[in-house]
């Protein structure tokens, strides 16, 4: 599977001039504070620290991988926002401390179509139509028991696989409103145990690489806010979101 990462191409690819990632946080706040969403008031930081941390932990097992300078940039965009369709979902659901009701987690799947919608029509976001299709994959598994389309095999894009098993290693290691955080021991066993069916063989061995020894994700995993410094593939451009 490693040769598939190399030299990855994205589909509809659309260029637009720069981005601004800081100036994306400050309007994904003042849209938790104008709407009647008020649990994002008390849990906006959780939300991106955890895509930070995914956003770094996916640029090295990109790295690590082989992919290249441009599709390493945009899985990282695509891991800074991939939770973002969170936003148009009820908070009442995204922080229940207990088990969802069947109907609610219905709802829940939903965020992975609406980050694809917000993405895809940010004004100034590069290649914002690929960032969109990683983030819109990144709840699918190999086996077809993922959502929303229950997409199987090659038919996920490698930046996805890549940004799945981060986004779940991430998940499981630290605290959240229904759990507690997980050991690093506990959590790769059970994402071990989704090989083949759920996880990517390849991405998997490149996760305990990367999270057994000093990395800029370990540094980061504790910081309450984004890093001050983003891969250099990144560059500081004004962005704005369209909403449809």
């Amino acid at each position: 599977m490693s040769g598939v990462y190399k030299n990855s191409t994205f589909p509809r690819l659309r260029l637009h001039e720069g981005r601004d990632l800081d100036r994306m946080d400050k309007t994904v706040k003042a849209m938790s504070q104008a709407t009647l969403w008020s649990a994002y008031q008390a849990d906006i930081n959780h939300t991106i620290q955890h895509q930070n941390r995914v956003a770094l932990l996916s640029f090295e097992m990109a790295t690590r991988l082989g992919l290249s300078h441009q599709a390493r940039t945009i899985l990282y965009e695509a891991a800074q926002y991939h939770d973002i369709g969170k936003l148009k979902l009820r908070p009442s659901t995204i922080f229940k401390p207990g088990k969802l009701s069947t109907q609610e987690f219905e709802s829940i799947k939903d965020h992975a179509r609406n980050s694809y919608k917000i993405l895809s029509h940010a004004k100034g976001l590069a290649h914002a139509s690929s960032v969109a299709v990683i983030a819109l994959q990144h709840h699918e598994r190999l086996d077809g028991s993922g959502y929303p389309f229950g997409l199987t095999g090659n038919r996920i894009t490698p930046e996805a696989k890549i940004l799945a098993v981060a986004d779940v290693y991430d998940a499981l290691t630290n605290k959240r409103c229904y759990k507690s955080a997980m050991n690093d021991e506990k959590a790769l066993a059970i994402l071990e145990h989704g090989i083949g069916g759920q996880f990517d063989s390849d991405v998997f061995q490149t996760l305990k690489k990367v999270v057994m020894r000093p990395s800029a994700y370990q540094e980061q995993r504790a910081l309450p806010l984004r890093p001050s410094r983003a891969p250099a593939e990144v560059m500081a451009q004004p962005l704005s979101l369209a909403f449809h």
